[in-house]
């Protein structure tokens, strides 16, 4: 069977909703993770569509979605044998910087090109590549503010076969102070890292992922502390769920 390629070396922006004072989407799945934008979306289209406001080329592909935030947009495109992060002004498509994550994947079943998105929170855009580079940028001009290559500092799971042929797909999700990524070795499937300045915060789990980003967290309030959960499904075909609170190990269960 063959698959079919998604490539975008271009993108087109329609003037779905107003870019100016639009909601934002900052990571995958948009900001409940559920795929849902709380804007009401015209239905009443003309029989050519809707209007194309811009049109610019983003590089030689590319297997994610766009982050928007204020009136920015975030997206991991390659571009020859390099992956990286692309901000365009959300309004104009106008460049505005390109920052280098890593080497690609040239995988001739899928296509070429890095497989996840952009997270953007506050003031910072966060990316997890595909060979497990976590990276946090700069909004602002791109600059990387901090950086872990999971594959020398967390035995990250490069060699597992589906990660082997396609890559890592998975994005980064934040919650609070935390970014939660899944894909380390045994007793570090799950790694949290402090948002601010990518210290190690916890790690838990042995493991294999898949390819699906980490489902939404969530911070249940209870008498002394807040707990942060992130759930995602494992190659066993059960789903897991890592808990921790602040200043204690992390704990983590699975269920079919």
């Amino acid at each position: 069977m063959r698959i079919r390629r998604l490539v975008l070396p271009a993108v087109y922006f329609l003037a779905l909703a107003s870019v100016a004072g639009a909601a934002d989407w900052p990571h995958y799945r948009g900001p409940n993770w559920d795929g849902k934008t709380p804007e009401e979306i015209r239905t009443n289209w003309p029989a050519g569509g809707p209007k194309v406001l811009w049109k610019a080329p983003i590089g030689d592909g590319s297997f994610g979605t766009f982050a928007v935030a204020g009136d920015r947009a975030f997206v991991f495109v390659a571009r020859g044998q390099d992956e990286g992060v692309l901000c365009l002004d959300a309004n104009t498509g106008k460049e505005q910087w390109f920052a280098k994550v890593g080497g690609t994947i040239f995988d001739t079943m899928g296509g070429p090109g890095p497989r996840s998105t952009p997270t953007v929170a506050g003031d910072k855009v966060y990316v997890l590549g595909t060979y497990f580079n976590l990276v946090c940028l700069n909004a602002a001009d791109g600059k990387q503010a901090w950086a872990h290559d999971l594959a020398k500092e967390h035995e990250a799971q490069n060699e597992t076969q589906s990660i082997k042929e396609w890559g890592n797909a998975a994005s980064p999700i934040v919650e609070g102070d935390l970014v939660i990524v899944a894909g380390g070795g045994q007793g570090q499937t799950f790694l949290a890292f402090n948002k601010d300045d990518g210290k190690l915060a916890w790690k838990t789990g042995k493991e294999k992922v898949t390819h699906s980003t980490q489902g939404a967290t969530t911070t249940v309030a209870t008498p002394v502390h807040s707990a942060t959960a992130a759930a995602k499904r494992l190659q066993s075909g059960q789903y897991s769920i890592a808990i921790a609170m602040p200043h204690a190990p992390a704990i983590q269960s699975a269920w079919s």
